[in-house]
């Protein structure tokens, strides 16, 4: 099912691939391994939620291998059967469709923030530090505590919620 976003920038021209999961089941993807890999990270995130509860948060950085600007990061939070068609790493993703899908994950998400920390703070507390104070500010501009966080990386950990 794809469809076009009224009221969203670009919306007419976006093509969204955000199905239920019941959906996702009958799917016939054009890219084969592109469906196997979703319906795995759908499958990993459902155990989560089973194990520990909704709502699962998935947040990531950017600019980490930069020599210079800021270390970006972003949390978000989808609903339980919601799920995006190619939101994974976004080094491995062209940058038209990276565009495209962040109006998607905007469009979609139940809560997001983000966060940032520039270059003099980098400087004064490394780049380790500062991607973990990145994510924890994008964290704590969620509308909603989550139950647990999936972080790319096994360096961050959150004072209130298991990673």
């Amino acid at each position: 099912m794809q469809n076009h976003l009224p009221g969203v920038p670009g919306g007419s021209k976006l093509r969204i691939h955000c199905r239920k999961y019941s959906n996702f089941i009958k799917m016939k993807s054009a890219n084969p391994k592109l469906a196997e890999r979703t319906g795995t990270i759908i499958e990993f995130d459902n155990n989560l939620r089973r194990r520990f509860g909704s709502p699962v948060c998935g947040v990531d950085e950017a600019g980490r291998g930069p020599l210079a600007g800021p270390v970006v990061a972003a949390a978000v939070i989808f609903g339980d059967d919601v799920y995006i068609e190619g939101v994974f790493d976004s080094k491995q993703v062209p940058k038209k469709r990276r565009e495209e899908l962040y109006e998607e994950i905007l469009h979609f998400a139940l809560s997001y923030g983000i966060g940032i920390v520039d270059n003099f703070d980098i400087d004064s507390m490394n780049i380790l530090n500062a991607t973990k104070e990145a994510m924890n500010i994008a964290v704590s501009r969620l509308n909603e505590s989550p139950a647990i966080i999936i972080a790319d990386g096994n360096f961050y950990t959150h004072p209130r919620v298991m990673v």
